[in-house]
């Protein structure tokens, strides 16, 4: 039987930071402002109703929630935890479910 060759070590990748000269037309983007704009979310829900494309739907919605931070909420309006992470693994949650989240998560 011949012996099993076994391959150097790979050496570790650092990402290179890139230096830009010019920063004129950049600006910094946060996408959490916009995940926490109610009336751009609020239009996309109801484009995403008007196409009737559900995972698209529980996307926005899932990324809304974890922009409000899940943890925080489920403790602040006393909504168990797992509520919230149940209602957005199965995808298919009660209008009356998502209704209630969606009201604690904005008072």
């Amino acid at each position: 039987m011949d012996k099993t060759k076994i391959s150097p070590k790979q050496e570790k990748s650092s990402p290179k930071k890139l230096k830009i000269k010019n920063w004129k037309g950049i600006t910094k983007y946060n996408p959490e402002e916009t995940l926490l704009d109610e009336n751009l979310i609020a239009n996309a829900i109801f484009e995403c109703l008007k196409e009737n494309d559900t995972e698209a739907l529980m996307e926005i919605i899932e990324g809304y929630l974890s922009a409000l931070n899940r943890s925080k909420l489920s403790r602040e309006k006393k909504i168990p935890r797992s509520t919230i992470y149940h209602t957005l693994r199965r995808r298919n949650p009660t209008i009356r479910t998502l209704a209630k989240i969606v009201n604690a998560a904005t008072h």
